[in-house]
């Protein structure tokens, strides 16, 4: 099966990257900057929008650069900045002296709707700081203020991770000490919390399988075990398989059809299992550093990201060959880096490779109904219908109408 020509990488130094003429790892494509409007080009956190991956992007500048939206391939433009969270976490009495934005997400089954994580060092007396969930139900036009956490100590950055009104977020709940999953089933009324999870200073990321939002996957460490785990949204955490920590929030991976078949990259190494992670199959180390979250028309043809130096993006043919080709285009390595992603872009960033699947083909039915409405009948004839696969979307087109 082919491979899914359009593909978004999003770089930690270099800004966004964009090619539509992907075809095979054999022949590198043609890549485009699409940075106009941006403020900076340090990317932080990258998404497309479920529901209209082609005309819709979304990105994080860094903690304090801002949240872009890019509409019907047009110019960036911010969605939400660091000194809009501050006005709204002041009028909820929260005067805050520092804020960044940490993590953002769209959610896959709501149109329209974004989740933001903030941690700022500054709030009223009796809770100068505090870890924010920040959601809006209109692509950012709008914002709305929930609480996960007020504390007295310093904030360390974290994730979030949402699917209709569930919600997790991970975040360090003491200074200096180890992390905690919040969770909420009610679209952030109520938050708690489980753990903590790790030793004091260790970063834990989380994941999430759509097939399955009652939990997220998450790495914990308090004996230095290095688990992967998964956290139920009552708290619960069920320990999957030892000394493979995630590193990164995006080193997950999960078929489109069957929650038990997932990879996660450790070490370099693509893990693999059919059974969540029963049982585990581990190969040689590919090198590679994180992974699309969605493959190609093939399950087993994937993308991942690369160490920085290197190509930013490569392609995995199969979940066995451990063999990556990079696909940053033909001139990655040397100025002028025309149609390519330069080396020096400090690879992808955090969910910074994503892909837009193809069309599976359009189908052509000849439909003829009768409908009668007093005593008149309206026939329809020639009615084709494209069918895609993003979303399940159907699309009607040349309706002769008699």
């Amino acid at each position: 099966m082919s491979w899914n020509s359009k593909i978004y990488v999003a770089t930690t130094n270099l800004g966004v990257y964009y090619t539509s003429n992907f075809t095979d790892p054999a022949v590198q494509p043609t890549w485009t900057a699409v940075n106009t409007g941006l403020g900076a080009t340090t990317c932080r956190e990258f998404w497309l929008d479920p529901f209209d991956p082609d005309n819709r992007q979304y990105v994080l500048i860094g903690t304090t650069g801002g949240l872009y939206m890019r509409v019907n391939e047009g110019n960036w433009a911010t969605i939400l900045t660091v000194a809009e969270v501050k006005v709204i976490l002041t009028a909820w009495g929260i005067t805050n002296t520092n804020a960044g934005m940490f993590s953002f997400c769209v959610d896959s089954t709501v149109a329209g709707r974004l989740w933001v994580y903030v941690g700022s060092t500054g709030g009223v007396t009796s809770h100068p700081r505090g870890y924010f969930a920040l959601y809006s139900d209109d692509y950012g036009a709008n914002w709305t203020l929930t609480i996960a956490y007020l504390f007295f100590y310093n904030y360390r950055e974290g994730q979030i991770r949402a699917q209709g009104d569930t919600v997790f977020l991970n975040a360090e709940a003491l200074s200096g000490g180890p992390m905690r999953i919040f969770y909420t089933t009610n679209k952030g009324t109520n938050w708690s919390y489980s753990g903590p999870f790790g030793l004091s200073g260790i970063q834990t990321y989380i994941s999430m399988n759509n097939l399955l939002p009652d939990r997220i996957y998450c790495g914990t460490d308090p004996t230095g075990a290095d688990e992967l785990s998964k956290v139920s949204d009552a708290g619960a955490q069920t320990v999957l398989q030892n000394n493979r920590f995630i590193d990164r929030s995006d080193v997950m991976w999960y078929s489109l059809i069957n929650s038990d078949i997932q990879r996660q990259l450790h070490g370099g190494i693509l893990n693999r299992t059919d059974d969540e992670w029963s049982t585990m199959t581990t190969p040689a180390a590919c090198g590679a550093i994180s992974i699309s979250p969605q493959a190609g028309a093939d399950e087993d043809k994937m993308f991942v990201g690369l160490t920085p130096g290197t190509h930013t993006v490569g392609t995995l043919d199969d979940p066995t060959d451990v063999t990556v080709t990079g696909i940053s285009g033909s001139n990655a390595g040397a100025a002028p880096f025309a149609d390519s992603i330069p080396n020096t872009s400090g690879g992808p960033c955090y969910m910074g490779i994503q892909t837009i699947a193809n069309v599976t083909g359009i189908f052509t039915y000849d439909v003829d109904f009768e409908a009668a409405v007093n005593d008149d009948s309206v026939h329809a004839f020639g009615i084709d219908f494209e069918a895609a696969i993003n979303n399940d979307t159907v699309h009607v087109d040349s309706v002769v109408m008699e």
